[in-house]
C-alpha cells in the first residue's frame, strides 16, 4: 500500500473518529478522490474493526460507537 493512500485513510479515520459525519461527494472532493475510491477505504476501515455505518436518510458515514486509534496501531493494523 502506498504512503500516500495509508495517510488518506488514516485521515479519513481522524475525521470519523471526531465524530464528523462523511458526505461521500464532499469528502472525496476534499480528499481529492473519487466516491469509488471513498468507498473502498470505507471498506478499508471497517476492514480493521471500524464501527462506520451509513444513514440512508441523510446519506453519511459515521462511526456508530467511538473509535479511536493511534497512527501506529492504525498503520500495524493495514499492513
Amino acid at each position: 500500500m502506498s504512503k500516500s493512500k495509508l495517510l488518506r485513510v488514516y485521515s479519513l479515520h481522524r475525521f470519523l473518529s471526531n465524530k464528523k459525519r462523511v458526505f461521500p461527494r464532499k469528502m472525496a472532493q476534499k480528499l481529492g478522490i473519487s466516491r469509488a475510491t471513498l468507498f473502498r477505504d470505507l471498506d478499508l476501515l471497517k476492514s480493521i474493526g471500524a464501527p462506520v455505518r451509513y444513514c440512508r436518510i441523510s446519506q453519511i458515514h459515521y462511526y456508530e460507537e467511538d473509535f479511536h486509534m493511534s497512527r501506529e496501531e492504525f498503520f500495524e493494523k493495514i499492513l
